[in-house]
């Protein structure tokens, strides 16, 4: 709206700058702004900050550059992001019943692991009969989780770490995009 209205560049940015909320954001408009009132492209300026502005954003600004309509291609990218933040955010929404009821399920499950079937454990050694092998393996992981609690939770945090660091690695990201685009239910909504 400021770059329709006549408003210079650098002045826009420096303004979009000032009222950001994030300290990071600010230090990056601020950059983008000093790059700006060098000379440098808008677009170029743009493409040194890849996790603030995304490849989409920095080629429609170029487009934009080149074209001569850059407050036109500006107000797309506008309106654009803001119909996906709305659709994130209904996702998101959508998504965080299952999420309660999955942790409600899971810290059920542990309680159950960890404090009732100890009990039975008891009972069943009084029988002095054979137990299947599901009872048997029930008793195993409860036994597990009870005596190797550290080990445990030092592999789900290894697991977390180790998502993380396979996501942000280019190969990692297009592989775990592949995967979630071909989950069952997921996938399709992802898509969409």
């Amino acid at each position: 709206t400021m770059v329709s209205s006549g408003l210079p560049l650098p002045q826009a940015i420096g303004i979009i700058a000032e009222q950001a909320t994030s300290k990071g954001l600010q230090a990056v408009l601020r950059q983008v702004r000093e790059d700006v009132s060098s000379g440098g492209n808008f677009s170029e300026a743009l493409a040194k900050h890849p996790r603030a502005f995304n490849s989409l954003y920095v080629n429609m600004v170029k487009a934009g550059e080149q074209g001569g309509n850059l407050d036109t291609i500006l107000e797309r990218l506008s309106s654009y992001m803001e119909k996906a933040q709305a659709l994130k955010s209904k996702i998101v929404g959508a998504m965080m019943y299952p999420l309660v009821i999955i942790v409600v399920m899971l810290g059920i499950l542990v309680f159950l692991m960890v404090a009732v079937v100890p009990t039975f454990k008891d009972v069943f050694k009084s029988f002095n009969a054979k137990l299947p092998a599901p009872t048997l393996f029930l008793l195993w992981m409860s036994d597990t989780m009870l005596n190797n609690y550290l080990v445990l939770i030092a592999g789900v945090v290894g697991l977390v770490f180790g998502y993380k660091m396979f996501s942000n690695t280019e190969y990692g990201a297009k592989t775990l995009d592949a995967i979630s685009l071909k989950l069952p239910l997921f996938g399709d909504m992802l898509r969409k």
